[in-house]
């Protein structure tokens, strides 16, 4: 993986590089997510505020043209997902991120771009991303 990214850092020298594992960011999805949108808070320089005010604050940020692309590389994305939570009207934690960085990478308008790895396959937490 690290191959990989330090590849693309010298095809993309302007985009910025954010590598995470969701195992080692917390015990759980909630404190996980937690983690992981500080790391990205972090990158952009936004301060500290509530999650809703966070996510907003993010994706006006990527959604500026003036930034250059930020890429992140989340490793086991499987583990921020609540499989027990089935409602999508009603995410917190690790659903409530992965769902908000889903919609910043297909928003044409944000400068984002996710790559989730997960070595789950063919089980439940697949089901959920699609869900996502």
């Amino acid at each position: 993986m690290n191959k990989c990214i330090n590849k693309c850092r010298g095809e993309f020298p302007d985009a910025r590089f954010i590598f995470c594992n969701a195992t080692s960011c917390g015990h759980d999805g909630q404190s996980a997510a937690k983690r992981i949108l500080n790391d990205i808070k972090n990158e952009i320089h936004a301060g500290p505020e509530g999650e809703e005010a966070s996510y907003a604050k993010v994706e006006k940020y990527l959604a500026s043209r003036r930034t250059s692309p930020l890429v992140l590389v989340l490793d086991e994305i499987d583990m921020l997902l609540s499989y027990s939570n089935r409602s999508i009207d009603k995410l917190s934690g690790g659903d409530m991120l992965i769902k908000n960085l889903l919609n910043w990478a297909a928003n044409p308008e944000c400068s984002f771009v996710v790559i989730g790895i997960s070595n789950a396959v063919d089980n439940g937490y697949t089901e959920r991303l699609q869900s996502l």
